[in-house]
């Protein structure tokens, strides 16, 4: 079985003398996949990603993400976007559920490093069509979202029972026992929390989390960026709500776990 050091060295791969490029992105973009050959490292770390996410291995899964991912976006896609989903399907087997992910981390990684000043680029069409399309961040169909994801998954009814000490599966339904349906429930949770924020309604942002225990370790707290902006968030509520003892707390909490995550990840980088 490879590991995640497996992806942390190795050089640029050669690819043939490529022509001027025409300014065009579009038309910049095709040329340059005419003459891609996807790195057989990119391809491993794929697999080994896949691999991880179906064993359910949380700790490699966050060093990969958060670690080698970077590290492979700078070696190898510094420039350009990582390879098309078409390309990557056939290598990782077609597996439905991590190429869900692997879309998501694509586009994510696109947002993340394209400049606001990109849309300059935009064709007047373009612009049109983002115009007419307005919808997408609707707050009506934002929480409809957010509350159809918990309410499939059950993840209310999941966390009371796991919060008394017992198995969240007895009362998980049909999709909530899948490990999928269940991340996404609880993780719509602390959307609906941000929202709520955003919104104003510090009461109900509080309400969504009532059985969600911030300051234990649980299945639920391993990853980091959610761990400290649901504590943020919730901070932030306690402070409008003058809940001041409470804010402390939570912030306090926050502030020891990121403390804690920072040296874990020294400690990875140090070990490589």
């Amino acid at each position: 079985m490879y590991s995640s050091d497996d992806y942390n060295e190795g050089g640029y791969e050669s690819y043939g003398d490529y022509e001027p490029h025409t300014g065009d992105p579009q038309y910049d973009l095709e040329y340059d996949r005419s003459y891609y050959k996807m790195p057989d490292m990119v391809k491993k770390f794929l697999v080994y990603f896949r691999n991880m996410i179906n064993e359910g291995v949380t700790y490699e899964i966050l060093n990969l993400y958060e670690i080698t991912f970077p590290k492979l976006t700078e070696q190898y896609f510094e420039n350009t976007p990582w390879p098309d989903e078409n390309e990557v399907a056939p290598i990782v087997d077609n597996d439905h559920v991590f190429m869900i992910l692997y879309k998501e981390l694509y586009y994510r990684d696109i947002y993340a490093r394209v400049p606001d000043h990109a849309l300059l680029k935009l064709s007047p069409a373009e612009i049109e069509a983002l115009n007419t399309e307005n919808k997408a961040w609707n707050v009506l169909c934002i929480l409809n979202v957010l509350h159809s994801l918990v309410d499939k998954s059950n993840i209310k009814r999941q966390l009371e029972v796991y919060a008394a000490g017992g198995d969240p599966d007895s009362v998980a339904g049909e999709f909530g026992r899948h490990s999928l349906y269940k991340m996404l429930g609880y993780f719509s949770l602390v959307g609906l929390l941000r929202l709520h924020s955003l919104l104003g309604d510090y009461y109900q942002a509080i309400k969504v989390l009532e059985n969600i225990e911030l300051h234990k370790k649980s299945q639920y707290s391993h990853v980091p960026a959610c761990q400290i902006s649901t504590s943020y968030y919730v901070g932030f509520a306690y402070m409008m709500m003058r809940r001041y003892a409470d804010a402390i707390r939570t912030l306090s909490s926050a502030l020891l776990y990121m403390q804690r995550t920072k040296q874990t990840v020294l400690d990875t980088l140090l070990s490589e």
